[in-house]
């Protein structure tokens, strides 16, 4: 017959930089960012609160989502009519005349 206790880990987030996150058992060193991330147990109630929360961010991101398409869609249909724009308003490129060569001159006197 074995007798099961829960076991508690305390487990440790240390950032070392924005880009290098270390999750460790022991204590961070003192130069890095540390937090204690709560390993306990939680209540039915605090689940369903976790889940109904999780839904409610789930929503509210998949509709940003939405509206982040729907806008860079948006402004894909107008690039090709701006395209368009900029080319009637482009400013026409001055036309150089050449100087006439000597040989030129000299031929048309002749």
């Amino acid at each position: 017959m074995a007798i099961c206790f829960p076991v508690e880990a305390a487990i440790y987030k240390c950032t070392i930089n924005p880009y290098k996150t270390i999750y460790q058992a022991t204590p961070c060193r003192s130069n890095m960012g540390e937090q204690k991330i709560d390993t306990k147990l939680r209540s039915a109630k605090d689940e369903a609160a976790a889940a109904v929360a999780l839904k409610k961010w789930q929503s509210k991101y998949s509709a940003q989502q939405a509206a982040e398409k729907a806008a860079i869609k948006a402004e894909k249909e107008k690039q090709p009519r701006n395209i368009i724009v900029q080319i009637i308003q482009r400013p026409q490129p001055q036309l150089r005349m050449r100087k006439p060569s000597r040989r030129r001159m000299e031929s048309a006197l002749r």
